[in-house]
């Protein structure tokens, strides 16, 4: 399963939010995405893949840091 650092995107082109976004829309069956969830809380990554078809899980939680399990829906 691939996973993907959402923390070292900086700037307005790098938005973690649209990169997840992309991640989306690419179709991946399944990804893991590591975040700050002061940028990306967990309730809203969960919006945002079920509005894509995606069920996402909360895999750990360490301070600021999350990292979040998206499954396609079949």
């Amino acid at each position: 399963m691939k996973e993907f650092d959402l923390r070292r995107h900086k700037g307005c082109s790098e938005n973690p939010i649209a990169y997840l976004l992309n991640l989306l829309n690419e179709g991946l069956e399944a990804f893991v995405i590591i975040a700050d969830k002061s940028i990306l809380p967990p309730p809203l990554a969960k919006i945002i893949g079920a509005r894509k078809g995606y069920n996402v899980e909360l895999l750990s939680e360490q301070g600021n840091e999350i990292k979040l399990r998206f499954i396609k829906k079949r």
